[in-house]
């Protein structure tokens, strides 16, 4: 009798145990679905692979962007549910955490974009001379990775570019002799 005069109204929500299964069995939805939806995703972006001459490497940064987004939206109910928080409130600060995060990242995922746009367009393979014009940076590709492309210079330098400095200046490109693609050398790095 003295415990239940010592509890208040709310405090008897935390014993209620059809309370804890519905939150149970709310939160295990939510994460079922959560799964279910990146693995669904993933064998959309696969099937987007195999139809076209994409690989599945280039791919993977638009998957780690999705794989995030699905995170952040259903983190986003289990927390709502959890703690019975205002979903108007909690979207505009997760948006504002993603706005600041995209912000900060915004060099990073230009140069993560960029990769993808130039294994996909090819302007330029293992082995060829390219020049940036502007900037008078010449040198044979020899190495590509998510972030930067490498040149080894006419006195042997390795110079790194960052891959959207490709969409930013004039390139001049004289085919080499090496023949391998930009794809097969990022994959090379990826194994590695």
């Amino acid at each position: 009798m003295i415990l239940a005069e010592a509890l208040t109204l709310s405090d008897w929500k935390v014993l209620d145990l059809h309370y804890w299964m519905k939150l149970i069995t709310d939160c295990s939805v939510i994460a079922l679905l959560a799964g279910l939806t990146v693995v669904l995703m993933e064998r959309l972006a696969n099937r987007l692979a195999a139809s076209s001459r994409v690989s599945n490497l280039a791919l993977r940064p638009l998957l780690i962007l999705m794989r995030t987004l699905v995170a952040t939206f259903f983190l986003t109910l289990l927390l709502k549910r959890l703690f019975e928080l205002d979903l108007i409130t909690m979207l505009s600060g997760v948006v504002a955490l993603i706005g600041v995060a995209f912000v900060a990242f915004w060099s990073v995922l230009s140069s993560m974009t960029c990769t993808f746009l130039l294994i996909l367009f090819r302007p330029f393979a293992m082995g060829d001379h390219v020049e940036v014009k502007d900037d008078g940076v010449e040198g044979e590709v020899c190495d590509l990775n998510l972030l930067f492309t490498t040149l080894r210079a006419a006195d042997g330098r390795l110079i790194q570019i960052p891959n959207n400095l490709f969409f930013q200046k004039v390139i001049i490109r004289r085919k080499g002799v090496s023949g391998k693609s930009l794809e097969d050398q990022l994959a090379t790095n990826h194994q590695t």
